[in-house]
């Protein structure tokens, strides 16, 4: 191009600006994609993959649509940057690395409204790290590639200041009696419902050898079972129980409706009766000791809140000897179930899988992560000699840290 004089340069070098900035202002339909800066980026070959996690973050019990674009990084403009990949197929995975027995999330994904622009609905049970895999077969034969993101999620409890999202899935109750009584057994009726549709959930998938795990607890926490209850082919699940004292009871369902991970659902039932006298709750010693003389002792003292810790338990028998001959037990060397003292606040932990001799020699390490501060109450199970034991204790988790 040939410039009269140096005036007319910068004359047209100023346009060319002006027009870079206009594009940058124009609607996405024009190809372009407004997303915050500093989301994370994966490259493969000539393709890179955006995340977009929302600029609050990510959330336990809640329904977030995480967005990502997929670009072709080989046909850049200088205006409008790499061009979206249209028509591309994509799959999803969910995992947390720490967990390894959580069955996966299969979320669905869909196309936004921008070219490049997809879509995939996540709820997360609880917080952690998690980890988003994506694989991805883009248009015109190109091979498929896959892209991996670690996200953190917040605790359900750290979201007070802001305002929450429903969680996508609620428990509906119905007890036969209606009212229960004490000492007499009812048939409790459960219904995991996609708060979405109002319709049962009906596929489930198997976690730890069940479809559902019942936890149930009197409110002052002074009584605690762990029960599986029979599933139907209408995708309700029923089961006879009969509630030892009156009171007000917590039902916690864990369950994993199908593709959507490990869920846990909550509901009260109202027993009448007489009443028991409620069980005070204080923190137990470090070492608790069984009526058949097993002695369970807490060796990790550093309870912190949101954040996944390693909770570390000896196990000796009334000898002295470590206990070697625990057998698995609903797929797993143990389970760990702690309830906060408000009855709502619920935690489901199993052994970390990583450590070959978890539960072998004497140890139990369970992965826990206390969603608040505050009293908590603990059962350890686990089975021996054909026998399941339960053993209580008590811990207080402080704000700081570091009970």
């Amino acid at each position: 191009m040939f410039f009269p004089d140096w005036r007319h340069a910068i004359s047209v070098g100023a346009f060319c600006v002006a027009i870079a900035a206009f594009s940058a202002t124009l609607s996405p339909a024009f190809g372009q994609s407004v997303a915050p800066a500093g989301n994370p980026v994966q490259k493969t070959g000539k393709y890179a993959v955006e995340l977009r996690v929302p600029k609050d973050g990510l959330f336990a019990g809640e329904e977030t649509d995480i967005e990502f674009r997929i670009t072709d990084t080989s046909r850049q403009d200088l205006v409008l940057g790499a061009p979206g990949v249209i028509r591309a197929k994509i799959s999803g995975k969910v995992t947390m690395p720490t967990m390894a027995g959580m069955p996966p999330v299969i979320p669905k994904i869909h196309a936004e409204g921008v070219p490049g622009d997809y879509g995939m609905v996540v709820n997360f049970a609880h917080g952690g790290d998690f980890l988003i895999t994506l694989n991805v077969t883009p248009p015109a034969g190109t091979q498929p590639f896959t892209v991996a993101f670690t996200v953190p999620v917040n605790d359900a409890e750290s979201t007070s200041k802001r305002k929450k999202s429903p969680a996508p899935f609620t428990l509906e109750t119905k007890n036969e009696p209606s009212r229960p009584v004490a000492g007499q057994p009812v048939t409790i009726t459960l219904a995991i419902r996609d708060r979405a549709t109002g319709k049962n959930i009906r596929d489930f998938d198997i976690v730890h050898e069940q479809r559902m795990h019942l936890l149930i607890a009197r409110t002052d926490l002074g009584s605690f079972f762990h029960e599986h209850p029979t599933p139907n082919a209408d995708g309700t699940f029923t089961h006879t129980f009969t509630f030892p004292t009156a009171g007000t009871w917590r039902l916690f369902a864990d369950s994993a409706p199908a593709g959507a991970g490990s869920q846990v659902t909550s509901a009260t039932v109202t027993v009448s009766g007489d009443k028991p006298t409620p069980a005070p709750l204080i923190p137990t010693s470090l070492a608790v000791t069984t009526p058949d003389n097993l002695t369970l002792t807490r060796k990790t003292t550093g309870l912190v809140v949101g954040k996944t810790l390693p909770l570390t338990f000896s196990l000796v028998a009334a000898d002295g000897s470590p206990v070697t001959d625990l057998q698995p037990w609903l797929g797993a060397m143990a389970h760990l179930i702690l309830i906060e003292s408000d009855a709502q606040t619920f935690v489901h932990s199993h052994p970390d899988e990583t450590i070959p001799t978890n539960g072998r020699n004497g140890t139990l390490t369970f992965l826990v992560r206390f969603p608040k501060p505050g009293l908590y109450k603990g059962w350890t199970q686990f089975q021996r000699n054909n026998a399941i034991t339960t053993i209580p204790f008590v811990v207080r988790v402080p704000e700081g840290g570091t009970k």
